[in-house]
């Protein structure tokens, strides 16, 4: 996407500059939904206010385009979505944003525009033609940030498992210092993990073992609160923990985070795990 930061030659339409009349107007409305079996699937709701005869008539001329640019600072997660039409709805991948999603439209020329003259710019750009590149920034309108909450969040949404080579086979370690929780094992430690998931009867063992380590481990570092404000899985059990009223800084010794974390994976199911879920 092209940089908004430096100067431009040509007229760019923004509520943040004068380069167009006061009647020229180029916003966006936006609102976020979740939905979904485990309700961490997004999904947006936009409208976009474009009142200019030339940005429309590029438009029209499919010289250009209209797209919006979404970042979450929470999950590092950003995507340029472009739009088929000024009003609509799209949805993101379950765990791609969790927290803040900040959301910017943005109108880029798709071709080269050559001589062309801005219908209703400022008086200082006279009749003067413009040449304008490909990629180039033609309009952009207000940042929205948008709070996203998910009351129901399922394990796999927050906890990821890779396999490391270059660990014991038989043991697995437990990272959590990203926005998921990671589960690293060692080659013969995932099969066994697999062949626990694979049968209704002993995923129970899964989550009263593997899983219940992940939260121990997740509690431990909980204690620094400033992990809870940063990363994504620490949001998710800190409003789990809040619902459970469990104050992880009353228990004194590993034995009582252990129960603590064995209260909070039953918070998430354990019923639910014998019948599917991971």
């Amino acid at each position: 996407m092209p940089n908004k930061q430096r100067a431009y030659g040509y007229p760019v339409l923004s509520p943040f500059s004068n380069d167009y009349d006061s009647k020229n107007v180029f916003d966006c409305e936006i609102s976020a939904r979740t939905s979904g079996e485990t309700d961490n699937q997004i999904i947006l709701d936009y409208r976009i206010d474009l009142q200019s005869d030339f940005i429309v008539e590029v438009l029209f001329a499919k010289d250009a385009a209209v797209f919006l640019d979404l970042y979450c600072a929470q999950t590092m997660f950003r995507e340029t979505v472009r739009l088929d039409s000024l009003q609509g709805t799209f949805e993101l991948e379950p765990g791609r944003a969790f927290g803040s999603l900040r959301v910017e439209p943005l109108v880029v020329s798709t071709k080269d525009l050559k001589n062309v003259r801005f219908q209703d710019a400022h008086e200082e750009f006279g009749s003067k033609t413009f040449n304008v590149a490909a990629g180039s920034l033609l309009a952009y309108g207000q940042t929205t940030q948008t709070n996203l909450r998910f009351t129901r969040t399922s394990l796999s949404g927050f906890i990821v498992v890779r396999t490391r080579e270059d660990l014991d086979p038989n043991a697995y370690r437990i990272e959590v210092s990203a926005n998921s929780i990671v589960l690293q094992m060692g080659k013969n430690a995932r099969m066994v993990r697999e062949s626990l998931n694979s049968s209704i009867e002993q995923r129970p063992i899964l989550s009263m073992s593997m899983y219940k380590d992940c939260f121990l481990v997740a509690l431990k570092s909980m204690r620094d609160p400033g992990i809870s404000e940063e990363l994504s899985w620490a949001q998710i059990l800190q409003e789990k923990l809040e619902q459970l009223d469990i104050r992880i800084n009353d228990y004194e010794n590993v034995d009582e985070l252990n129960y603590a974390a064995l209260r909070l994976l039953s918070s998430f199911g354990i019923a639910k795990l014998t019948q599917g879920g991971n």
